[in-house]
């Protein structure tokens, strides 16, 4: 583990101190692990606008601690339903305890500054929450994710703490592989005069591997970007629609395929994808026309939408089934 530790020494810790529910303060304190604990500067820098702070977000694991308004300190031994609530595994709220307590926050206000991070590709590798923020709280959030996060489990797990130490592990070691490999060619061409036009080859391929790595970074930044979009554009969750969906269906009626925003035409590199915003297909079969009509008279119950067309139906003349397809506009 501490070799693990000796490769990521670094980490920066970003605070967020909320005044409103969608205002807050930024500072960024780097910090350095070392042999004698964890040093870091004397007083955060503090960020007007995190473009400005890209390049130090993105160099090395980032912890992000928040507090003020929003979030919400509890002792553990006398708010147990609070603690259950909180730390029960359906995302709500981001929570950290300290000793007794437990500072959480809802997952909602501090979304606008995760994607934000995300925009920027900031390393973010855990959100931490605090009643308050100093120094000692900055460095102990620094030895919090050292004992908790950096490990070889998390590192191989495929999860944001996992993706920003694997990042900074591969940019430290990089340049000592590359050192050793330049350092073998070379003692390779003294002894061997075949070993030149071998070096070129090798050469050729290692160009050809980072454009292809650059290619790939463009690929994913471009999927960031469809998935960023294709969630800010929905009135409400995925889940929650879904599960309103399905609840609606009478027992005559077996769902096929259940697509929400899709795509108006095949997604394609290089061109930009627009979906079918605020709509959602429903396709499925019926044992009667009269089911559909039921279906079609729950959706509109429901109160989510604004129109549920009937955009198709057609009976199958083997089984007798109706296929059916249903346009919603929420």
């Amino acid at each position: 583990m501490k070799l693990l530790h000796n490769i990521l020494n670094r980490v920066n810790v970003l605070t967020a101190d909320y005044s409103t529910a969608d205002s807050y303060s930024l500072h960024l304190t780097e910090c350095r692990r070392r042999v004698g604990g964890v040093e870091c500067g004397d007083d955060g820098e503090e960020i007007a606008d995190l473009a400005d702070a890209r390049k130090k977000l993105a160099a090395c694991p980032v912890v992000v601690v928040v507090s003020g308004y929003g979030v919400i300190t509890r002792q553990v031994d006398t708010s147990a339903d609070i603690v259950a609530k909180v730390t029960a595994a359906d995302g709500d709220f981001r929570w950290t305890r300290h000793g007794n307590d437990i500072s959480f926050m809802r997952e909602e206000q501090l979304k606008p500054l995760t994607d934000a991070l995300a925009e920027i590709n900031a390393k973010v590798a855990e959100v931490q929450c605090a009643a308050a923020i100093d120094m000692q709280v900055v460095k102990d959030a620094v030895d919090r994710y050292y004992a908790e996060q950096v490990n070889f489990k998390t590192l191989l797990k495929p999860s944001a703490a996992g993706s920003a130490m694997a990042q900074y592990a591969a940019s430290r070691l990089k340049l000592p592989v590359l050192g050793l490999i330049l350092l073998a060619l070379m003692i390779n061409t003294m002894v061997s005069p075949g070993v030149r036009a071998e070096y070129e080859t090798a050469n050729v391929k290692l160009q050809a591997l980072r454009r292809t790595i650059g290619q790939a970074d463009d690929v994913t930044r471009r999927q960031q970007e469809l998935i960023r979009e294709y969630d800010r554009t929905l009135p409400m969750r995925i889940s929650f629609l879904c599960d309103r969906l399905a609840a609606a269906v009478p027992e005559g009626i077996t769902l096929r395929s259940l697509a929400v925003q899709p795509p108006l035409r095949s997604i394609e590199n290089g061109k930009k994808t627009t979906f079918a915003q605020d709509v959602v297909e429903i396709t499925g079969e019926a044992s009667g026309a009269g089911d559909v009509s039921d279906y079609i008279a729950r959706l509109n119950g429901l109160g989510i939408a604004t129109q549920v067309r009937l955009a198709s139906m057609e009976q199958d003349g083997e089984s007798g089934l109706f296929g059916f397809k249903i346009e919603i506009e929420l």
